[in-house]
């Protein structure tokens, strides 16, 4: 999955604006192969990506998908939120992730990339007009 890997590089590197475009492009790939293995190793990125930029509840039901695919986290980053999820008020809300059927996770992840999406454009807007 190399778009989830470039989309988890340009996270890295605080360019969230290139992250959601690899991740746009790696969602229709998953969503392509129809198959829980690339979505768990694309949603290993995607959490933690969601969760550093403030979208707990998102963050929250795709990591209960995750866990409804794969019994452990092969990252750092997964294991924390999943300690943060469990110490806040969302964990419901990953318990809900668990019952998401394939294309239901998929038009979630869409739906967030697109919103996330419109907050940076709207901030660079602003930004650009000289306007904070």
């Amino acid at each position: 999955m190399a778009a989830s890997a470039a989309a988890s590089a340009a996270a890295l590197a605080g360019d969230t604006a290139a992250a959601l475009d690899h991740y746009t492009r790696a969602v229709a790939l998953v969503d392509g192969l129809t198959s829980s293995d690339p979505l768990a190793v694309l949603l290993q990125g995607f959490v933690p990506f969601l969760w550093a930029l403030g979208r707990q509840r998102e963050a929250a039901q795709l990591l209960g998908a995750y866990d409804a695919i794969r019994s452990y986290y092969s990252s750092d980053d997964m294991r924390e939120v999943a300690q943060h999820v469990t110490e806040s008020r969302v964990e419901s809300l990953r318990l809900q992730g668990r019952g998401l059927a394939f294309g239901d996770v998929i038009a979630l992840m869409r739906r967030t990339v697109d919103e996330v999406r419109g907050g940076v454009e709207a901030a660079t807007q602003t930004n650009s007009e000289g306007t904070f």
